[in-house]
């Protein structure tokens, strides 16, 4: 904001002018003015409240103390009500006199300081016989009180620990049952090889001699899997297959040779997505390592095919 902008909302701020808005946006805009530019508006604003031309020469209507005097009794007599229940906690001291005894011990001062025109309008809370309720009750039962509420706190102290520990315990046990589930399906699919190849099958997937042969699809639409793990040593082969299911689609894998000669040419007993194959001993693992591996489906159309050579075809 500008100083001639700081300087016209001044004014108006003098006479009271501004609303909320603009008087929230004068007092940061003033706050950020220069120095020199702060003085000169509090220079400004005093003159403007000092300046006798500004005042009015009308007299107010006598009636207008009284109202004002009314309206304001009247507010505090609702806010009174309102805060009545929070007045009466905690312990009371003695009570002040009223208007009435103050007007009937010194008559003469009340008729100077209350006008003709001006209503008394006095507020007496409600008591019990002038008694506090806490300070009417028995020592025991205030300790009893005490003691009850101290209980309490604890106790909720002691139940939010509780449940804090619960808590920890619980997020705890259900990350232990989540390892102790893959450890299972981990020995499930071990027991499964170990039936499907032999007890040695870890030293046959570790072998320094074993060969891998990933299958690719020819087919974009097909979603099966296959890869052929083999021992050139002599100790075979097995096949791992994935998303094939017999069932609906029976698949057969062929296996050829280098010089054309199929050695192997049967149907896929897969029964899951799932299945590990056990070729037979009788075919040479060298010469399956340089051999033409396919998966046909009941088309008799290929649609995964893998050469451990690297030379398909």
């Amino acid at each position: 904001m500008s100083r001639e902008e700081l300087i016209d909302l001044a004014m108006l701020d003098a006479f009271g002018m501004l609303d909320e808005f603009e008087a929230r946006h004068y007092t940061e805009s003033f706050h950020h003015a220069s120095a020199r530019v702060q003085d000169e508006i509090r220079q400004l604003q005093a003159r403007i409240a000092t300046d006798s031309t500004y005042l009015s020469d009308q007299q107010p209507d006598p009636s207008l103390r009284s109202r004002t005097l009314r309206t304001v009794s009247e507010s505090i007599d609702e806010d009174s009500a309102v805060l009545q229940p929070i007045a009466q906690i905690g312990r009371r001291h003695m009570a002040a006199p009223s208007n009435g005894e103050t007007e009937s011990r010194n008559p003469a001062k009340a008729a100077e300081a209350t006008p003709a025109t001006m209503p008394v309008i006095s507020y007496q809370p409600e008591t019990t016989f002038g008694l506090d309720p806490w300070q009417s009750s028995s020592p025991s039962t205030r300790a009893t009180s005490s003691r009850s509420v101290i209980a309490w706190r604890a106790a909720s102290l002691v139940l939010a620990g509780c449940l804090i520990v619960c808590f920890y315990f619980l997020q705890k046990f259900h990350a232990e049952s989540i390892k102790i589930s893959q450890l299972a399906m981990q020995q499930v699919s071990e027991n499964q090889l170990q039936q499907e190849l032999s007890p040695t099958f870890r030293d046959f997937l570790y072998s320094p001699s074993q060969v891998v042969a990933s299958f690719s699809t020819t087919s974009s639409g097909f979603s099966g899997a296959a890869a052929a793990f083999i021992d050139t040593a002599g100790d075979g082969a097995f096949l791992m297959t994935f998303g094939l299911e017999s069932k609906r689609n029976p698949y057969v894998l062929r296996i050829t040779l280098e010089n054309g000669e199929v050695v192997y040419d049967q149907r896929l007993g897969t029964n899951g997505p799932v299945r590990a194959i056990r070729l037979p001993n009788t075919i040479d693992s060298r010469q399956l390592a340089q051999a033409r591996w396919e998966i046909l489906d009941r088309t008799g159309d290929v649609v995964l095919l893998a050469n451990p050579s690297g030379a398909l075809g």
